[in-house]
């Protein structure tokens, strides 16, 4: 799913084949220029990945956010706008926010061509048909791998705050 917004503006919601835009408007996506992926840290593929991931862009720099005990506030901020880390990783650049298979697929275009890890992703990701078709079979294993290693669901709970 790909979410777009800019700041001051109204949220328009617009629905097409895997593609939902809407503002992201928090004030640190405003300041931060480096394009944020969210990924799950207990997943041992997950974290193989991104660890592996280099930018196109010599001395560009991704801002890695662990989804489960991570207090950045792009956590809070993607909750509230309903889009599921448990359901993939999210790439977000600019005020495009790319969700699961679209976020696999942006970071293959955006990622280095050199390393054998690069390459392969490139490869196969780069091609946005492909990036859908294998994302669903992708993460039904990471789900098979988690509940073999006894590792839990991904969980966002809403905070509610009472005054007193």
């Amino acid at each position: 799913m790909i979410y777009t917004g800019r700041p001051n503006t109204n949220i328009r919601i617009t629905y097409n084949i895997a593609k939902v835009k809407h503002t992201l408007a928090h004030p640190y996506l405003m300041k931060n220029k480096s394009p944020i992926l969210v990924y799950d840290e207990d997943c041992p593929v997950c974290t193989k990945y991104v660890r592996s991931f280099r930018l196109k862009e010599e001395g560009a720099v991704v801002n890695f956010v662990g989804a489960r005990r991570s207090s950045h506030p792009i956590l809070k901020e993607l909750a509230e706008k309903n889009i599921d880390t448990q359901e993939g990783m999210v790439l977000i650049t600019g005020d495009t926010t790319y969700h699961s298979a679209e976020a696999i697929h942006q970071l293959a275009l955006l990622g280095s061509n050199t390393g054998f890890f690069n390459k392969i992703n490139h490869a196969v990701f780069s091609s946005k048909k492909i990036s859908h078709v294998l994302y669903p079979i992708l993460k039904f294993l990471r789900s098979l791998l988690l509940k073999l290693l006894g590792i839990k669901k991904i969980s966002h709970k809403k905070k509610s705050h009472r005054g007193g």
